[in-house]
């Protein structure tokens, strides 16, 4: 899973169609190196998300602590991030309030197909929403429940004692509907209504992790377990 110096831990699923994401996770603290001193650029996040497998889309919500070089402030955030392609105007960064360490949340993001718009929600209320035409009628392909650092030596959330956890992992979703079936929804709306959405999303689907979708990029310091098929546990196995 590592690429370009970031590093995992945590599950991913390969799922056709994706247009939703949810699970609850337990917010746990972290260190990055040499805090407080160290002036060069390292995260620690804890997120859900969908992705395209290629990695040129996705939306992704959860916490995480971050320090940009050249300074030494540390910022500890709920992130929202979405990416729906290669341009400047097509990537979305923003920040929110971050949980209490110890509390639980429920992340969630849904896409609308037909217009490219995400909708991200922390215990179901409304926290962000991007818009892009990179999303419209298109789907992620990857469902992520995952622990990602930049720097090997920043902390992965979770300790050998107190783990970590990702609960009720849950995605949702859609089908494309017939260019027929589209024009016959549509011309059956009424004026005000608008046309009908050529997309039917379906309903919402526990995860069903195995052991092959739960992985960690360095066995040495990172842990990871699955509970079962809506629950995994990851921590760092320095602390």
């Amino acid at each position: 899973m590592a690429h370009a110096g970031h590093f995992y831990s945590g599950a991913q699923k390969s799922v056709a169609r994706l247009v939703g994401y949810e699970c609850q996770i337990t917010a746990k603290a972290t260190v990055l190196p040499c805090e407080g001193t160290a002036t060069f650029e390292a995260f620690s996040a804890t997120w859900t998300g969908v992705t395209k497998a290629d990695v040129s889309k996705w939306c992704q919500v959860g916490f995480t602590r971050r320090r940009y070089s050249p300074n030494t402030a540390i910022n500890f955030w709920t992130k929202v991030e979405v990416r729906a392609g290669p341009n400047a105007a097509d990537y979305y960064y923003h920040t929110h309030a971050a949980p209490a360490i110890g509390s639980n949340h429920t992340y969630r993001g849904e896409l609308d197909p037909d217009t490219g718009k995400w909708e991200v929600f922390v215990d179901g209320a409304r926290i962000d929403q991007f818009t892009n035409a990179g999303w419209i009628n298109d789907t992620g392909d990857r469902v992520d429940y995952q622990g990602e650092v930049y720097d090997q030596n920043s902390q992965i959330a979770g300790t050998s004692g107190d783990h970590c956890s990702f609960s009720a992992c849950r995605y949702r979703t859609a089908t494309r509907r017939s260019s027929s079936s589209a024009r016959s929804a549509s011309s059956g709306a009424s004026s005000s209504s608008g046309p009908r959405s050529g997309w039917t999303v379906g309903a919402w689907t526990n995860a069903g992790l195995t052991a092959a979708n739960c992985s960690t990029d360095e066995a040495s310091k990172w842990g990871n377990t699955r509970v079962n098929g809506e629950t995994l546990e990851i921590w760092d196995k320095r602390r």
